[in-house]
């Protein structure tokens, strides 16, 4: 793997251990049993999601 995608597979790494718990909280609070694979694939990009969300 080059450095750039070494770089990238950690930030989304980050990104998935910083977002996990407050989407888990925004589908516990909406009523929704969180689904593990939904919250890991959304925590990846909660930054970019929030950001459409908010456009």
């Amino acid at each position: 793997m080059s450095k750039e995608q070494l770089r990238a597979l950690r930030t989304l790494a980050a990104n998935a251990r910083k977002y996990t718990p407050r989407i888990e909280n925004k589908l516990r609070k909406a009523g929704i049993k969180p689904d593990p694979a939904l919250v890991y694939a959304a925590a990846k990009y909660y930054e970019a999601l929030d950001r459409l969300a908010k456009a």
